[in-house]
């Protein structure tokens, strides 16, 4: 999967109050936190489905927010955290 904003949420502008990165390996868990995040935050999310990924957008988009699981293939949250 490559990370990418989702038809279904906000793109960013004066009607979103934050951007949001998401990265959890799960894609349903994802999926409802990008939910919950677009309905009841207006945010503009971004996600990625492990630590390399996730670390690869923060180098090209600036975020307001972080969401890290902590336990992921590849590059877990630790070890992303600690790159970030």
């Amino acid at each position: 999967m490559n990370p990418a904003l989702d038809d279904s949420q906000v793109e960013w502008g004066q009607d979103v109050w934050m951007r949001v990165l998401v990265v959890d390996d799960d894609p349903l868990t994802r999926r409802l936190l990008v939910s919950i995040l677009v309905r009841d935050f207006r945010a503009s999310t971004m996600e990625a489905e492990n630590g390399l990924q996730g670390l690869e957008l923060l180098g090209r988009e600036p975020f307001d927010l972080v969401l890290l699981d902590l336990e992921m293939p590849l590059r877990d949250g630790e070890e992303g955290l600690t790159a970030m």
